[in-house]
């Protein structure tokens, strides 16, 4: 019953709506709770995603190498040269192409098959302003999703003033891509891919092995021979510990190029091996089989075998015959 003072009623109390203070505290760490359980769940579906979106873009590459050996007589593009000097490396006449526009080079012919444009005209249409050229973050079939931005040791590797790319010595045949001449000697182009042909694909002529273009018919069995290799893209990849461990029991196979600093040599060029394999994906990354099948793998998985360690120049072999078939004309470390 209300009481009445007087002629004015006694209103009742109100009950404040508003959160005390502890309660507040009390929801606040409830969500900062589920948050830390839910947080590398989220990440680990992001990654997951990641190397599917990866995988996906190997597997496109594979369908264009078929079609465009269907088209070529069963020939392979051409890997083309390292870039990694100005003498016979570089993309150019001295280096077995016409230069970076050279349209037999395996990053010019095979993305035209799948409806893509040739790495040159990206580099045509970075120098107008019309798009940027691939690197990391970009949506590309030539960037894994989970590659980041090059990276040096010690000056190492060649890097644009942006840090966003490599620098491969190159010309331009054709007279229409700007080079780059700073910083150091060049001409440059810019290059950033996390996707490269196997550098051990090789031909014989006699007895004597070769760096000219192979057939696909070579390639046998294809399920075991590698086509493209995902590779890193930093060379801080290697200070994961499964690198740095093997490195550390084999410093004399691995000190050339491996040390506590990461990858200690060129990571840039467009063609790669065991050697310089990805490890983004949970340690591993992925590789394109003749045959068109991309499958995943751990790095240590790729590298030489413990029967073939510690390594010996004269015997030590990095083909695996039944899985991992890096060269195709026999033994290669």
């Amino acid at each position: 019953m209300i009481s009445i003072k007087g002629n004015m009623p006694i209103k009742p109390s109100v009950k404040s709506k508003a959160f005390t203070l502890i309660e507040l505290l009390v929801v606040i760490g409830i969500i900062a709770l589920l948050i830390s359980i839910l947080l590398p769940s989220l990440n680990n579906a992001r990654r997951s995603a990641e190397a599917v979106v990866c995988a996906s873009n190997m597997h496109q590459f594979g369908l264009g190498f078929q079609m465009y050996c269907d088209q070529n007589k069963g020939e392979l593009p051409q890997k083309g040269p390292d870039g990694s000097d100005a003498t016979d490396n570089i993309f150019g006449p001295t280096g077995g192409v016409i230069g970076v526009d050279d349209p037999s080079i395996w990053f010019n012919a095979i993305p035209t098959m799948i409806g893509g444009r040739t790495y040159y005209q990206l580099l045509l249409n970075d120098q107008k302003g019309t798009a940027p050229a691939p690197t990391a973050g970009r949506k590309s079939i030539f960037i894994c999703p989970s590659a980041t931005s090059p990276g040096t040791i010690n000056g190492a590797d060649t890097l644009s003033v942006d840090s966003q790319y490599f620098l491969l010595y190159g010309t331009d045949s054709q007279g229409k891509l700007n080079p780059i001449t700073s910083p150091g000697p060049g001409p440059f182009f810019k290059f950033n891919m996390s996707y490269v042909m196997n550098s051990s694909l090789t031909n014989i002529i006699g007895n004597t092995q070769t760096f000219s273009t192979v057939k696909m018919s070579q390639l046998r069995p294809g399920a075991c021979v590698v086509l493209m290799v995902e590779k890193l893209d930093n060379p801080g990849e290697y200070l994961d510990p499964a690198v740095q461990k093997l490195a550390a029991t084999n410093s004399s196979y691995y000190s050339g190029f491996i040390g506590p600093a990461g990858f200690t040599s060129n990571i840039a060029q467009p063609k790669s091996n065991w050697k310089r394999f990805t490890t983004r994906h949970k340690g591993g990354g992925n590789l394109l089989f003749a045959d068109g099948h991309v499958s995943a793998y751990l790095w240590r998985d790729t590298q030489l075998q413990p029967a073939e360690l510690p390594y010996v120049a004269a015997t030590s072999d990095a083909n695996q015959y039944s899985r991992i078939i890096w060269s195709v004309v026999g033994p290669i470390n």
